[in-house]
């Protein structure tokens, strides 16, 4: 964030996306349900019974399997995790910021304004896709897994 700083002109604007620590994705999706759902993926029924219950696609449900069985363990540490459930099977890093971990990363703006969006309602079960877009966005605004950054140097 140093060298952005340093690159704008004065009262330059910068915008960065960073995934969000304390997002209902990150908490309940990725460390609990993905967690939980893994364990599926070692099956050919497995994988359909994901993609029934999440919608998830088939072909990315069966790169996660396999990149499940090429892993010493059959598991993944909680970074890998992480890296693997973002951006898709193969994502070699992931990093998750809280607010505070992103303010202090844009300390040396002048001003920082933060914003999460992005409710994945893939993971709120039953009524995730019946959720009216007034109480998906306020949610999204507290829990939202894209936190954005509006610095100004």
């Amino acid at each position: 964030m140093r060298e952005i700083h340093r690159v704008l002109k004065p009262g330059g604007r910068a915008i960065v996306m960073l995934y969000h620590r304390d997002s209902y994705n990150y908490r309940i999706g990725i460390r609990i349900l993905r967690r939980a759902g893994a364990s599926l993926l070692r099956s050919e029924t497995g994988i359909k019974l994901v993609n029934r219950l999440t919608g998830e696609p088939i072909n990315s449900l069966r790169e996660h399997a396999a990149l499940t069985k090429m892993s010493t363990n059959g598991d993944f540490s909680a970074g890998d995790f992480l890296s693997q459930s973002t951006d898709g099977a193969g994502n070699p890093l992931a990093r998750v910021y809280s607010r505070g971990e992103a303010r202090e990363l844009f300390q040396d703006f002048r001003q920082v304004k933060l914003r999460a969006y992005f409710l994945n309602k893939r993971f709120i079960p039953l009524i995730g896709n019946l959720l009216p877009r007034s109480i998906e966005s306020a949610l999204a605004s507290r829990w939202g897994w894209h936190l954005w950054i509006y610095a100004t140097k």
